[in-house]
């Protein structure tokens, strides 16, 4: 019986469109996995962030994205004027209304909750300098979310993407 057209194996546009496709499909693999590793997904070059106040008297660092479920954390360094006296560190409640706080290191002297946010406040033996504090997280939805800490009439406002 004989076949009119040519096969799959003889056409010229057939390879040539296949071989792109998996060209193609081989490079965008390589860059997720670059990616991957850079910290596009977690922890990593691409997504650890760290931001100043001009004078220096708070600094924030944190993981631009994070996952569902897995833990991040975001470590703030305050510089008290006055070591005598109590710190005190707000974070705004919608902020923190998207994770699940695991631990505060070191424990606050105080919390209080307001309609805007949580004020921790640390005692003046707890303020070393430079005064760092971690906060253990576990994010609850996927999304963007913006948070914002304040401390000594200086505000630090930050972007994190959770991935599902």
């Amino acid at each position: 019986m004989a076949t009119s057209g040519a096969s799959f194996e003889q056409d010229p546009t057939f390879h040539r469109w296949s071989w792109r496709l998996e060209w193609t499909s081989w490079c965008l693999m390589l860059l997720i996995l670059v990616a991957a590793l850079l910290g596009l997904f977690g922890h990593g070059l691409l997504s650890q962030r760290q931001l100043r106040a001009d004078d220096g008297s708070l600094a924030l660092e944190y993981d631009r994205f994070g996952q569902v479920s897995a833990d991040t954390v975001v470590t703030i360094s305050l510089h008290p004027r006055n070591l005598q006296h109590p710190c005190n560190l707000w974070i705004n409640r919608s902020y923190l209304d998207r994770f699940e706080i695991k631990q505060v290191i070191p424990s606050p002297r105080a919390m209080e909750l307001s309609s805007d946010g949580w004020l921790y406040t640390f005692g003046p033996s707890q303020a070393a300098e430079p005064f760092p504090i971690q906060l253990l997280l576990i994010p609850r939805h996927a999304g963007e979310v913006e948070g914002c800490v304040n401390s000594g009439g200086r505000t630090l406002c930050f972007r994190q993407f959770v991935y599902p």
